[in-house]
């Protein structure tokens, strides 16, 4: 018979009730832009959120409630979330069986020129639903009917055009270069700046002020080196013009082109930012993966 354990009172000192914190893993490689196909969850229908928003004009203006106008008007979104438990995986191609994390809304906006008034109001599960799923309904009157048709496409293959975004949070230890190369914590504790890609500049050359907090798909290009005698892309001209070389080649063999990085640096205090999965455009499916509906 096992020794009978002597138990003495210990106070709990460990989180016990509540949700508790994201267990950290091995970070999942970065799924770099390009154009990709993802299979949704099986369980879709588990994966929205409601939340109440102030409603604003069309000039963004909140607008307040006419019966109490020391309160805004709220209004009610939906927001399909992609997280951590239930992701899109990514399927065939170079990432293919990663999860990708994403949140799309029906909050509208202007889907035109920037600063066309006029532009129609749309908002992405709109674009979801009738592109990305090929489900082709009449007019919707009640918001929450976008739900019912995103649900009836549990598992499907959607094909989506995707970037990656950055941000220099003002709420965390920012992360810089530790002289090799090597991303590590700021050691004095420093947090995010809030402005990763500098000042708004007006066209008049002048700066307003005003921080630009997050970075795009375009900052993450990279050049790259490619030798046309091999398959390979090189971070220099001379690791390219070596193998080039090694093959039998030369300089003619090697030409400039374009890749992609994981990570850029803060143009308002120079952390190492990572770049994050982000949807940019939702394409219609190919014939092989065209769902019903």
């Amino acid at each position: 018979m096992a020794e009978q354990l002597n138990l003495r009172d210990e106070p709990e000192t460990s989180m016990t009730e509540g949700d508790l914190p994201a267990q950290i893993g091995p970070q999942t490689p970065t799924i770099l832009p390009g154009t990709d196909l993802f299979q949704l969850p099986a369980n879709i229908d588990q994966c929205w959120e409601a939340k109440d928003y102030e409603k604003k004009d069309d000039d963004g203006n909140v607008l307040m409630d006419p019966n109490d106008p020391t309160k805004a008007q709220v209004e009610q979104h939906y927001l399909l979330k992609f997280d951590q438990n239930n992701p899109m995986l990514v399927v065939g191609g170079e990432w293919n069986g990663l999860p990708a994390t994403a949140t799309i809304t029906t909050i509208p906006r202007r889907r035109g020129r920037k600063g066309d008034e006029k532009a129609p109001l749309v908002h992405d599960i709109a674009y979801f639903v009738r592109e990305s799923l090929a489900h082709k309904s009449g007019k919707v009157h009640n918001r929450r009917d976008w739900i019912p048709m995103v649900n009836a496409h549990p598992g499907a293959i959607v094909r989506l055009d995707h970037g990656l975004s950055a941000q220099c949070a003002t709420d965390r230890v920012r992360w810089i270069d530790d002289g090799t190369g090597t991303a590590v914590p700021d050691p004095d504790g420093n947090q995010g700046c809030g402005d990763a890609a500098g000042r708004y500049v007006k066209s008049g050359g002048k700066t307003d002020g005003q921080p630009e907090t997050r970075l795009y798909t375009n900052a993450f290009k990279v050049p790259v080196f490619l030798v046309d005698l091999t398959n390979e892309a090189f971070k220099t001209r001379e690791e390219a013009l070596e193998v080039a070389v090694a093959l039998g080649g030369g300089a003619a063999n090697v030409k400039q082109g374009q890749g992609w990085t994981d990570h850029v640096v803060c143009k308002g205090c120079g952390a190492l930012l990572r770049g994050f999965f982000r949807i940019e455009k939702f394409l219609e499916p190919l014939g092989a993966t065209q769902p019903a509906g």
